[in-house]
C-alpha cells in the first residue's frame, strides 16, 4: 500500500507548476513575516493546546521554521518527491510527541492565509498548491502513517547478530559492555569498517527511530549517542595510523547541522586509508570553514547532511568554494541521509560526488586521487 500511496502522490504532483526563481527569492525575503503570522493565528486558536498534544508552544513555533525551511528547500531544488517522502515521517514524529491528526490540515490552512498575506497573488497562488496538495492527500498520509510503523532502513551485512547484541547494551546505557563487545568484533585495523557500518551505524538509526516513536527518551537517545563515540575514539586509537599516501581531506556537516558520528565514520576510514584528515565536526559557520580551508588547501572536502531542509545550506558553501579561485579545484563530495529521498538529488549541489556508506566514500576519494596523479604523468 505504500508503494501505491506515494506512486499516486507524485503523479498527483506533476499537476503542480515548478515556482521561478523570483517567487523563491520573494518567499524567502518574507520567512520571518509568514512564519510570525502563522505562530500567532495558530497561537489564538482555542483548540491549540489539545492540536499539539498539550505541549509547549514553543516546540510548535520551531517545528513551524523547520517546515519553512523545508518548503523552501523543496521549491528551490524543484523536487516535491522530498517533501513526498518526508511528509509522511513528519506526521509519524508529531503524532507520536502529541500532536493530532487534525492540527497538520489547519496548519497548512494558516499557512496559506500567510502566504496570500505576504505575497503578491500570483506567487501566492503558485505556493499555495503546494499545501492544497497536501490538505487533499492527508487523509492518504494519515492511513499510511497508521499502518506503517516500520523504520524503513533494512539491514545488509554478515554482522546483524553482532549489532542486535550491541544495542541491546546500548539502550540499557551499558558502556562496559558495549565496549567490551566491540573489542570482541574489532581486533585488526579491517574489523573496524565493517563494525562501523554494520553495527554502529544501523544502531544509530535504530536509536534515532525508537526516540521518534517515543520508545525511549531524549536523555536515553543522547547517552548512546555519546557511548558511540566514546567507543569509536577508542577503538580508533588502537591501530597505528598507515603512513601518508594520498592528500588533505577535511570532514564536516552543513551549518545547523549537528549530526556528525556519519562524517566522523567517514573521517575515521578515509584516515586508515592514508589520508591526511580533518575532522571539524559539525555546524561550522560557512566563512570560518572558507577560511580554515584556505590554510588547510585540503584536496577533498566531504560534507554530511542529515535532513533534507540542510541541503540548502550544504550548496551555498559549495557555491563558495567553487567561486573561490584559491579552492575551485577542490574536490567536493556530499553524503548522509537527506540525499537518499531522490536519486541525484546531490547533483543539484554542485558537488562532484555522493558516496552512501563510509567504503564508498574510500573508493571515490580514491578515485579522485588517482585521476588527478595519472593526469599529471
Amino acid at each position: 500500500m505504500e508503494h501505491k500511496i506515494f506512486s499516486q502522490m507524485e503523479n498527483d504532483a506533476k499537476q503542480i507548476k515548478s515556482i521561478s526563481t523570483h517567487t523563491c527569492s520573494k518567499l524567502l525575503e518574507k520567512k520571518d513575516l509568514i512564519v510570525e503570522t502563522v505562530n500567532t493565528q495558530m497561537s489564538r486558536r482555542p483548540d491549540i493546546h489539545r492540536l499539539i498534544g498539550y505541549n509547549p508552544l514553543q516546540m510548535m513555533y520551531d517545528n513551524h521554521r523547520n517546515h519553512f525551511n523545508l518548503i523552501i528547500q523543496v521549491l528551490k531544488l524543484q523536487e516535491i518527491d522530498i517533501l513526498i517522502n518526508m511528509i509522511p515521517w513528519v506526521y509519524r514524529t508529531y503524532h507520536i510527541h502529541g500532536f493530532d491528526y487534525d492540527y497538520f490540515p489547519i496548519a497548512f490552512q494558516h499557512w496559506i492565509k500567510a502566504i496570500e498575506d505576504h505575497l503578491e497573488s500570483n506567487m501566492a497562488q503558485s505556493v499555495s498548491n503546494i499545501y492544497h496538495f497536501l490538505i487533499k492527500w492527508h487523509p492518504a498520509i494519515v492511513e499510511l502513517v497508521e499502518t506503517n510503523r516500520d523504520i524503513g532502513l533494512s539491514f545488509y551485512g554478515d554482522l546483524q547478530k553482532e549489532h542486535e547484541q550491541f544495542l541491546h547494551y546500548l539502550l540499557q546505557g551499558d558502556y562496559k559492555n558495549c565496549l567490551l563487545y566491540s573489542e570482541k568484533i574489532v581486533k585488526t585495523p579491517t574489523d573496524l569498517a565493517p563494525f562501523y557500518l554494520q553495527v554502529i551505524q544501523p544502531a544509530l538509526y535504530r536509536v534515532g527511530f525508537l526516540w521518534q516513536i517515543r520508545e525511549i527518551s531524549v536523555a536515553v537517545e543522547h547517552l548512546s549517542t555519546a557511548i558511540i563515540g566514546r567507543i569509536m575514539a577508542l577503538l580508533y586509537t588502537r591501530f597505528p595510523l598507515i603512513d601518508t599516501k594520498y592528500g588533505n581531506a577535511i570532514i564536516s556537516s552543513a551549518p545547523n547541522e549537528f549530526h556528525e558520528v556519519g562524517g566522523r565514520i567517514v573521517a575515521d576510514l578515509l584516515e586508515m586509508e592514508g589520508w591526511n584528515v580533518d575532522f571539524i565536526g559539525a555546524n561550522v559557520p560557512p566563512q570560518e570553514l572558507l577560511e580554515y580551508m584556505k590554510k588547510k588547501r585540503p584536496f577533498l572536502l566531504g560534507l554530511s547532511v542529515t535532513m533534507p531542509y540542510h541541503i540548502d545550506s550544504a550548496s551555498q558553501i559549495i557555491s563558495l568554494l567553487k567561486n573561490d579561485p584559491d579552492l575551485a579545484s577542490t574536490k567536493i563530495m556530499v553524503g548522509g541521509l537527506a540525499f537518499f529521498h531522490k536519486r541525484n538529488l546531490w547533483q543539484k549541489t554542485g558537488a562532484d560526488g555522493w558516496a552512501p556508506h563510509g567504503l564508498e566514500a574510500i573508493r571515490l576519494a580514491n578515485s579522485w586521487w588517482h585521476e588527478v596523479e595519472f593526469s599529471n604523468v
